[in-house]
């Protein structure tokens, strides 16, 4: 998901390796780490900048060797097969076809339909990894970095038995989200109205959102969680500095609810 608006950006990411993450990573640690008695919450930015904000991917890998993969934004599963090599240091690899993952590093060409073309240029697309240098790995989280694009991506572990019921709310919250053509932001006392323009993904369409503040537009990268929404990185606006947004149910004033910060000053609030 995407959201465009003017703000201070600030270079630190929640994603971004330490020093140390670097150092005493090997291929059986990985091997290890992403054991079958886990399943993932992959939070997977697409895009050189992360211009096509993020998607909640759900690997289960399986043995050494295969896995399936689920995401928010289709109702299937797929499976396929992985590995984790030495390299700069260990990489994990999605290396047979996928079409959850893989979908986003094809050509924009392939990724239409037969009325309209995809997401990005008609010969690099989304410019999605499926190769990663793995920065840091234990049984609770594997943090990557895409080997071609340079993205700073997390997986997060859940009991495989629990990995449905993680999945059906992500779903929901995302297919809500998705029902969303509006919104304004209040922060500061000051409102800002937004708009909103289409893109496709996966053969749906899907809304990338924009929402202009003064002159400048900042695109902010985030993906939606089944608590809210969660950016790439730290964004200030008018002061606030923000990098989840926690939704709240619906009330007299907010219809529709809206998602605030932890301090409440500042909330993005659907039309």
């Amino acid at each position: 998901m995407l959201l465009s608006l003017g703000c201070d950006k600030k270079k630190d990411r929640i994603y971004e390796e330490s020093s140390t993450s670097r150092l005493n990573v090997s291929v059986e640690n990985v091997y290890e780490a992403i054991d079958k008695s886990h399943a993932w919450v992959f939070s997977y930015y697409p895009g050189a900048d992360r211009e096509y904000g993020g998607f909640n991917l759900f690997p289960n890998f399986m043995n050494t060797t295969d896995l399936s993969l689920q995401a928010d934004f289709t109702t299937s599963t797929f499976s396929s097969t992985f590995r984790v090599y030495p390299g700069a240091g260990p990489i994990l690899t999605f290396d047979t076809y996928n079409p959850v993952i893989h979908y986003f590093g094809l050509p924009g060409y392939y990724t239409g339909n037969s009325t309209s073309l995809g997401i990005g240029a008609t010969d690099t697309g989304m410019k999605g990894d499926f190769e990663f240098l793995v920065l840091s790995a234990n049984s609770d989280s594997v943090m990557l970095k895409g080997m071609k694009y340079g993205g700073i991506m997390r997986m997060e572990a859940v009991p495989v038995a629990q990995l449905s019921t993680v999945i059906t709310s992500y779903r929901a919250a995302n297919n809500t989200f998705n029902s969303y053509r509006s919104f304004t932001i209040e922060v500061n006392g000051k409102t800002f109205g937004t708009t909103t323009t289409l893109a496709r993904v996966n053969g749906t369409v899907r809304p990338n959102r924009y929402l202009p503040v003064a002159t400048t537009d900042v695109k902010l990268s985030f993906i939606v969680t089944d608590l809210g929404l969660e950016f790439y990185q730290d964004y200030t606006v008018e002061g606030v500095t923000f990098n989840k947004l926690t939704f709240v149910a619906a009330t007299p004033q907010y219809p529709k609810g809206y998602f605030k910060n932890t301090a409440n000053t500042l909330k993005l609030i659907p039309a």
